[in-house]
C-alpha cells in the first residue's frame, strides 16, 4: 500500500541520517488550530495560571462550537470564553495597582478577565470601549477609555466613569490611546477620525485626528493629519504606540492619512515632541495602517505594522511590514497577503519555545497560505509532532495514523500546515524535514 511504501522510503531516509541535522528554522505561514472568524484584537497574557494568546472579534467560530466573541489559545487548543455579549474590538493588559490584568473593550461594555470568564466592569450600564489606556493625571493610575458614541471617559476603579471629552464627528470611533512624555510631562494621546474635541461644556479645540490630554485640558498635537486615503472621508489615526528605536522614545501614529504636519507620510508618522515626521522614505499614500506593535521574533525588537496597504515604502510589502529603526522590510513572504485588512498582531511561543508571529483580521490568505480563518501565524516549519526535538519515524507514524482526516472536528497534530486536513502536503513537509532537529 501507499502507507507501507512511504514507511519503507522513510526508513531508508532514517538509516541515512542516523544523526539529526543541525537545528533550523524555515519560517512558514500556517493557520492556528480550528479557530476562525472576523478577528479584531490579539493579545498575549499570563494570568498566573497559564501563558495564553487571547483573540477577540466580531464573530468567532469553531467546529461544533457556538459562535463566540473571545477565545484563548494555549499553543495546541482553542477554548471559547464567556462574558462579552457584543463584539470585542480591543484587548489590553493594564495595571491599576493590583498587578497586570487583561481587559477587553467591546460594543456593550468593558470586561476584565478573572481567570475563567470576562466579567463587565459596569453591569447594567452600556459603556463600550474601542480603545483603552492607564494614565496618572495626579491622582494615581486611572483607567481611560473611548466610547463608541463619541465620549472619552476616566474611571478611578470605584465610581462610574466620568466624561473628560467629546469628539466630533463621532460616526467613526477613535481606536487609539497612548501615554507619552514629549518633554513637557506625561500626557494621554488620543487618535481617531475626528476634527474637534470639546470638554467642560464650553472648551473646544481643532484637532486633525490626534489630541493630547494633560489631566486638565485637551490640546492639538502639531498640525495633525490631513489628506484622507481611498475609502475614507476624513484623515484619521487608528493606532498610537511609544517606541525607542535607539534615538530616543517617540510617539508613532498609524491610520489613514496622506500628510502629517504637512509632510508626506503614507499613513504612518512619528511625533518627536515638535512636529510629525514621516518614517523612512514616504511613498504613494496607503489606504490604511490598522495595527502596530513592537515585537521581537528573535532578531531584536522592531516595529511591525499591518492593515490594508500595497507596496509599503516601495519594498513590495502588502498588508504587513517591519521597521527596525533604520529601514523598512517585508515580513517573510507576506507580499501575497490578500483580502481585507490585518487588524492586530502579537508574538506567542510555539511548541518549541520559538517566538511566532500571530495575525488577526479578516484576510483570506498570506504568503501563499490560504487562510479563510482570520487567523494566521508565522512558525518554524518543523513537523516534530511529538515535540521530542527531532523529526523521525514516530512523527511519521503519527501523521499516517491521521492521514485523510479533516481537522475541523478535533485538533490533529498531523495537519502541519493548518489548512484543515491531513494530506499529501503535510506528508511532503514532514519527509522534507526528516531527520532534522527542531529549534
Amino acid at each position: 500500500t501507499m502507507r507501507n511504501l512511504v514507511i519503507l522510503i522513510s526508513w531508508a531516509i532514517y538509516l541515512e541520517t542516523s544523526q539529526a541535522h543541525g537545528q533550523e528554522c524555515n519560517p512558514m505561514w500556517t493557520g492556528a488550530g480550528t479557530e476562525r472568524g472576523y478577528v479584531l484584537a490579539v493579545q498575549r497574557f499570563h494570568d498566573g495560571a497559564a501563558d495564553r494568546l487571547f483573540v477577540g472579534g466580531l464573530s468567532l467560530t469553531r467546529y461544533n462550537a457556538a459562535t463566540h466573541r473571545v477565545a484563548h489559545w494555549d499553543g495546541h487548543e482553542w477554548t471559547s470564553l464567556s462574558g462579552p455579549t457584543g463584539f470585542v474590538s480591543s484587548l489590553g493588559v493594564f495595571d491599576l495597582g493590583a498587578g497586570p490584568r487583561l481587559y477587553a473593550g467591546g460594543s456593550s461594555n468593558v470586561y476584565r478577565w478573572d481567570g475563567s470568564v470576562f466579567f463587565p466592569l459596569f453591569p447594567g450600564v452600556s459603556f463600550g470601549a474601542s480603545a483603552m489606556a492607564v494614565f496618572d493625571q495626579g491622582n494615581g493610575s486611572e483607567f481611560f477609555f473611548v466610547r463608541e458614541s463619541g465620549y472619552v471617559y476616566r474611571w478611578d476603579g470605584v465610581w462610574l466613569p466620568a466624561e473628560i471629552g467629546r469628539f466630533t464627528p463621532a460616526n467613526i470611533v477613535p481606536n487609539a490611546l497612548a501615554v507619552f512624555d514629549d518633554g513637557s510631562g506625561p500626557a494621554l494621546y488620543m487618535g481617531g477620525w475626528f476634527s474637534t474635541v470639546t470638554w467642560g461644556g464650553t472648551n473646544s479645540i481643532a484637532a486633525g485626528g490626534v489630541a493630547r490630554w494633560n489631566g486638565a485640558q485637551w490640546t492639538s498635537v502639531g498640525g495633525g493629519m490631513t489628506g484622507p486615503t481611498a475609502g475614507f472621508n476624513v484623515a484619521g489615526v487608528e493606532r498610537l504606540i511609544v517606541w525607542d528605536d535607539g534615538g530616543g522614545a517617540a510617539l508613532y501614529a498609524a491610520g489613514a492619512f496622506e500628510f502629517a504636519d504637512g509632510n508626506a507620510a503614507s499613513s504612518f508618522a512619528r511625533w518627536n515632541g515638535i512636529e510629525w515626521l514621516p518614517v523612512g522614505a514616504a511613498t504613494a499614500r496607503q489606504r490604511e495602517v490598522a495595527a502596530m506593535r513592537v515585537l521581537d521574533l528573535g532578531d531584536g525588537p522592531a516595529l511591525y505594522i499591518a492593515g490594508d496597504f500595497r507596496d509599503f515604502a516601495g519594498i513590495g510589502a502588502h498588508n504587513l511590514a517591519k521597521w527596525n529603526g533604520v529601514t523598512w522590510s517585508a515580513v517573510h513572504d507576506a507580499t501575497t497577503a490578500t483580502g481585507r485588512p490585518i487588524y492586530d498582531l502579537a508574538v506567542y511561543p510555539d511548541a518549541f519555545g520559538t517566538n511566532s508571529l500571530y495575525l488577526g483580521g479578516d484576510f483570506t490568505g498570506i504568503g501563499g497560505f490560504s487562510a479563510p480563518f482570520g487567523i494566521a501565524r508565522l512558525v518554524c516549519d518543523c513537523p516534530d509532532l511529538n515535540h521530542d526535538g527531532v523529526v523521525d519515524l514516530s512523527d511519521l507514524s503519527g501523521l499516517l495514523a491521521e492521514f485523510g482526516r479533516t481537522t475541523y472536528a478535533t485538533f490533529e497534530r498531523g495537519d502541519v500546515n493548518s489548512d484543515g486536513r491531513v494530506d499529501i502536503q503535510d506528508l511532503a513537509n514532514l519527509l522534507g524535514r526528516f531527520g532534522t532537529a527542531c529549534p
